[in-house]
C-alpha cells in the first residue's frame, strides 16, 4: 500500500511540475508590441522585426463629400487621425495592428477602382539608431565625470565643448527613433476620392460602343 502511495504522490508531483513548466514557457514567450527603453524612448523586441505598412486605394463614389467624412472617422475609431486632407484626397493614418481591419472598412464605403499595398523594413535603420544612441549616452556620462575634474577653465570649456556636440546629436538620434518608431506604430493610408460619372444618352451609346468592342477584341 505504501508503494502504490509513494507512486500516486510521485505521479502528482510530476504533473505539477510540467504544468507550471509549461506556464512558465508561455509567460516569458509573450510580449508587448513595444516598450520604454532606458532613453525613455520606445524600444521593439529584439526579435521582432520592424514593419512599416502603408496603403494606397482609389475609391469610387457618389458623395465625395460625405466620404471624407466617414473616412475621417474610421481614423478615429482605430486610434488614428487625418494627415491631410482635400477634395479629391485623404490621407489618414491608423493603429498598424488593426490596418486590415480599417482597409477592409474603407472598401466597404464606396467602389473600390484600385488598391496598392507596400511595405518597408525598418529594423537595421532602427536598431542602428539604438546602439549609436546608446554610445552616445555612454560617452555623455564619461564626459560628465571628466567635467567634474577639470582643474582649470581651459579643460572645463574643453569638455563642454564636447558635451555640446554629443547634445545635439542625441537629440538627432532622439528625434530619428520617434519618428521611426511613429511609423511603424502607425499605418499611412492614401485615398483617392473619384466620384461616378453617370453618361447622358450619347455616352451611353458609345459606353455599349466601347463593351462590344472589348469583347470582340479582349477576353478575360
Amino acid at each position: 500500500m505504501k508503494k502504490y502511495t509513494a507512486l500516486l504522490l510521485f505521479l502528482v508531483l510530476a504533473g505539477c511540475a510540467s504544468s507550471a513548466q509549461r506556464n512558465t514557457s508561455m509567460d516569458t514567450g509573450s510580449y508587448k508590441m513595444s516598450m520604454t527603453g532606458k532613453s525613455g524612448l520606445q524600444e521593439f523586441p529584439p526579435e521582432k522585426r520592424i514593419i512599416v505598412l502603408n496603403a494606397d486605394i482609389t475609391i469610387e463614389t457618389d458623395n465625395t463629400e460625405s466620404l471624407s467624412a466617414e473616412i475621417i472617422n474610421l481614423s478615429k475609431k482605430y486610434n488614428g487621425y487625418v494627415l491631410s486632407s482635400g477634395n479629391r484626397k485623404i490621407v489618414i493614418r491608423i493603429d498598424a495592428e488593426k490596418f486590415k481591419e480599417g482597409i477592409e472598412d474603407i472598401a466597404k464605403l464606396g467602389t473600390i477602382i484600385e488598391k496598392r499595398f507596400y511595405s518597408e523594413d525598418i529594423t537595421e535603420e532602427f536598431r542602428d539608431a539604438q546602439i549609436r544612441l546608446d554610445n552616445k549616452l555612454k560617452a555623455r556620462d564619461r564626459y560628465l565625470e571628466l567635467l567634474k575634474k577639470a582643474e582649470n577653465v581651459e579643460a572645463t570649456l574643453k569638455v563642454e565643448k564636447e558635451l555640446e556636440r554629443l547634445n545635439e546629436e542625441i537629440d538627432s538620434l532622439k528625434g530619428k527613433i520617434t519618428r521611426l518608431s511613429h511609423l511603424a506604430q502607425f499605418s499611412t493610408i492614401t485615398i483617392y476620392l473619384q466620384k461616378k460619372v453617370r453618361p447622358g444618352p450619347l455616352g451611353w451609346v458609345f459606353w455599349g460602343l466601347y463593351k462590344g468592342i472589348k469583347f470582340l477584341f479582349v477576353w478575360d
